[in-house]
């Protein structure tokens, strides 16, 4: 196995090969709130991260890292990754799942209240997403049978390659936190 790390830009990238495997993360800097190339700048906004996610319609996390990335590429041409921009395309932006302890007894006490009763943003507040990962490639996915073998989970092996990889994360408000 080779282990390399690069700086390229303000990314820092991580990458092992094993076999027919390439694993590597990067790693960059909390997205900006606004993109700062400006409407008249000449610049592709599919290629700007922070253009990129103004196709959300919902608040974003307080902190969301557009650049980051956990690549799993096999030589076939096949890969999956873990980004930002897809798990939050799955968080629901119609409906309010989540309500703090506190929120039914403060509508209680507002009964009669015009639009108290009403949300007036409605979306999962709490970031919820059932992101499993971007394939990418020629490739199928069909459910199975298999399962992992614990056994062999338990084995102590060296391990070869580590990093943490964070897409965003979010204090709720005080009501606890949110993080991928």
């Amino acid at each position: 196995h080779r282990i390399t790390l690069l700086v390229m830009a303000a990314a820092k990238v991580k990458k092992c090969e094993l076999g027919p495997w390439q694993i590597s993360t990067t790693q960059g800097a909390i997205l900006k709130s606004e993109c700062t190339a400006g409407a008249e700048a000449a610049h592709d906004a599919k290629e700007c991260t922070e253009c990129c996610f103004s196709e959300l319609k919902y608040p974003l996390p307080e902190m969301v890292f557009g650049e980051n990335c956990l690549r799993f590429a096999n030589e076939a041409g096949f890969a999956l990754e873990f980004r930002a921009l897809d798990a939050l395309r799955l968080v629901d932006d119609k409906k309010e799942w989540m309500h703090v302890p506190v929120a039914d007894e403060w509508q209680k006490e507002r009964q009669g209240v015009a639009g108290v009763d009403k949300c007036s943003n409605p979306y999962d507040w709490t970031y919820s997403t059932g992101y499993r990962g971007t394939v990418i490639g020629d490739v199928t996915v069909t459910p199975t049978e298999d399962r992992i073998n614990l056994e062999k989970l338990k084995e102590r092996e060296e391990i070869l390659f580590f990093d943490e990889i964070l897409l965003f994360e979010d204090e709720l408000g005080d009501n606890g936190g949110a993080q991928l």
